[in-house]
C-alpha cells in the first residue's frame, strides 16, 4: 500500500516534489502554501484535491501519511516537529533546521514517534 502525501511550500521545489510524487505513483492529497490564495491557486493548477488553511488542518487529516516540507528554511523546525508529532513521516527539503541544536531535536523526536524523517539532499 502507497502511502498518501502532502506537500507545504508551493515554489518550484515544491511543484518539482509534487511532480516527482506522481511520478512515483503516489497520492498527493493535497497542499499548503503561504497564503490562503496562493494556495488555492496552486492546488487548482496542480489538480490537487486539497488546498489546507494551516498547518493545524493538514496535521489533522487522517489521510494524509507523509508531509513533504518545501517552505523557507526557518520554518522547517517547527513545521517538522509539529507533524511528526501529530503522526506523520516528514520529508524535509535541506536544510533540515537553522543549527545543529534544533536538528538533535528533531533526530530525538523521530526516534520518539516511530516516524520516519528524511532530507531531500542532491549534490553531485
Amino acid at each position: 500500500m502507497k502511502p498518501n502525501a502532502a506537500v507545504i511550500g508551493l515554489g518550484f521545489v515544491g511543484r518539482a516534489h509534487v511532480e516527482s510524487l506522481r511520478r512515483l505513483g503516489i497520492p498527493v492529497r493535497g497542499a499548503l502554501g503561504s497564503s490562503t490564495e496562493t494556495t488555492t491557486a496552486a492546488c487548482e493548477s496542480l489538480n490537487l484535491e486539497r488546498a489546507y488553511t494551516s498547518l493545524d488542518e493538514l496535521a489533522a487529516d487522517a489521510t494524509v501519511d507523509v508531509v513533504h516540507i518545501c517552505t523557507p528554511n526557518y520554518l522547517h523546525f517547527d513545521q517538522a516537529s509539529r507533524l511528526l508529532r501529530a503522526g506523520k513521516h516528514v520529508l524535509c527539503e535541506k536544510p533540515l533546521t537553522m543549527d545543529s541544536a534544533e536538528s538533535e531535536l528533531l533526530v530525538a523526536l523521530v526516534r520518539e514517534t516511530g516516524k520516519v524523517g528524511g532530507v531531500a539532499y542532491n549534490l553531485r
